[in-house]
């Protein structure tokens, strides 16, 4: 069962590169795949990129003014929520949902729980 699980993650990951044969060479012993061709064209879509830790080394980050993981989220919650925009609804969407709420509210709404 164990060797049919990693046969599958493998050719999982195998066609999510497209089974590019190439993948592993010009590389060379010791080397890494940072700067391979493959790992560089799905960079973007490939990593996640996590919007709170900090990469600096410690010196730039001391520099920087020492700010915690508590002070960088109570900046990017406050900023997401500066920046946020309500999505849009069609009018025909909005008008119905209000006549359904309204019409629920008439009838006595839903029963309680």
């Amino acid at each position: 069962e164990q060797v049919s699980w990693n046969r599958s993650v493998v050719t999982c990951q195998w066609e999510q590169v497209g089974g590019n044969r190439s993948l592993g060479t010009g590389q060379g012993p010791a080397n890494h795949f940072f700067g391979a061709a493959q790992t560089m064209e799905n960079y973007e879509s490939a990593f996640y990129s996590p919007l709170l830790s900090d990469w600096r080394n410690f010196e730039s980050w001391q520099d920087a003014g020492s700010e915690t993981a508590t002070q960088r989220a109570n900046k990017i919650w406050k900023q997401m929520l500066k920046d946020y925009e309500e999505p849009k609804l069609d009018e025909g969407i909005n008008d119905a949902l209000s006549a359904f709420v309204d019409k629920r509210i008439a009838e006595g709404g839903a029963a309680p729980l």
